[in-house]
């Protein structure tokens, strides 16, 4: 497992960056359990857990303050209520919904803490020791944000054709992640056909899979002809780009997660973290964190599961009494009766009710 002092070597000793080191630690011993749904389900492992969990929700985190990113400081509460529902959906037996949340939470700290969103972070090497299976393993690479590695390895689960259902699982778990780092951190659109291309024709493959596979090329493939940077594009230039995409997948329609946009809307997902990383403050911020929110809930992407909540709650306090607050508040509403009835829950829980009231109240 990663070492923490590997983390303590990356920090200084002031309170900001104690803060922040803490965090870290608990962020990357948390990714080999929250690599493997078996790992964090597992009760041996409930103490490395806890202990993790409470050294998230015990520091006032500086969340952002530079004002870089999508979220800025608005976020710093929200970032503590998600693991807070993350200690309290574990301890009452959830596990599944703890660890789907922690996993979005966990992410946005690796992403904020190394900003170059087309590289390695620097200095980091991890084994595989805990023996996770290579489809979960390179989960782990991912969320350490080991991509090179991780895409390796998914490769290499692509290759063999699979022996019985689980390994046919396996593959389209291994495709769909691959699929979405290709396009969100490396924005390599001949990756993503050369990925696609080992899938090719593997009828053993569920239905599902084999007809959004055929989706990704086709979109995969106009990417490729449209010859789009991004690192050479401004903010705007990116975030209009990120707009036609979301517009054109008809994202806002629906809140059921929709396989068929995933190379469209991974797409909107790295040009919007992009164009808000360099032009914080810009004018079409508000419209930016919305997009960001429709992108991530309609691909349901387990990196980013529970952050379209986040974008949305951002979205309506830094912007109260508009439209567009409103919007964003009637999204949420609609995301949290869909979630909670998907979850077989008969009605939503008082304090996920209150926290939409206040919302709302905002948005008024």
């Amino acid at each position: 497992m990663l070492t923490a002092l590997m983390l303590l070597s990356l920090a200084a000793g002031d309170d900001t960056q104690h803060v922040m080191r803490g965090n870290l630690t608990a962020v990357f011993v948390l990714q080999r359990y929250l690599a493997s749904p078996i790992e964090f389900r597992d009760p041996s492992n409930a103490g490395v857990i806890n202990d993790s969990l409470a050294l998230l929700a015990r520091q006032q985190h500086p969340f952002m303050t530079s004002g870089d990113g999508p979220t800025q400081a608005a976020l710093s509460l929200l970032f503590a209520q998600q693991v807070d529902r993350a200690r309290e959906d574990f301890t009452r037996g959830s596990p599944d919904s703890a660890r789907l949340r922690l996993r979005s939470v966990t992410g946005m700290c690796l992403g904020c803490h190394s900003r170059a969103p087309t590289h390695d972070l620097p200095g980091i090497h991890v084994a595989n020791d805990a023996n996770l299976p290579p489809a979960e393993f390179a989960q782990y690479l991912a969320a350490t944000r080991q991509f090179d590695a991780a895409l390796r390895t998914w490769k290499t689960v692509l290759e063999a054709p699979p022996k019985n259902g689980r390994d046919a699982y396996d593959q389209a778990i291994a495709l769909r992640a691959a699929v979405s780092i290709s396009v969100r951190v490396k924005d390599d659109p001949a990756l993503t056909l050369e990925l696609l291309e080992r899938v090719k024709g593997r009828t053993e493959l569920p239905g599902l899979v084999q007809r959004a596979a055929a989706e990704w090329v086709i979109q995969a493939t106009a990417w490729k002809a449209e010859k789009l940077v991004a690192a050479e594009q401004s903010p705007g230039a990116l975030f209009a780009r990120a707009k036609q995409l979301v517009e054109s997948s008809q994202a806002a329609a629906s809140v059921v997660p929709d396989e068929a946009h995933l190379v469209a809307l991974q797409r909107a997902v790295s040009y919007l973290n992009q164009a808000l990383a360099r032009e914080p403050k810009a004018k079409w911020r508000g419209e930016a964190l919305y997009l960001l929110a429709l992108s991530t809930s309609v691909v349901m992407d387990p990196d980013l599961w529970q952050l379209d909540g986040m974008f949305l709650e951002a979205c309506v306090m830094e912007n109260p009494h508009t439209r567009l607050a409103v919007r964003c508040v009637d999204r949420l509403a609609d995301r949290t009766v869909y979630q909670y009835t998907l979850s077989g829950d008969t009605r939503v829980p008082m304090d996920i009710g209150s926290r939409l009231g206040d919302l709302r109240a905002i948005a008024r």
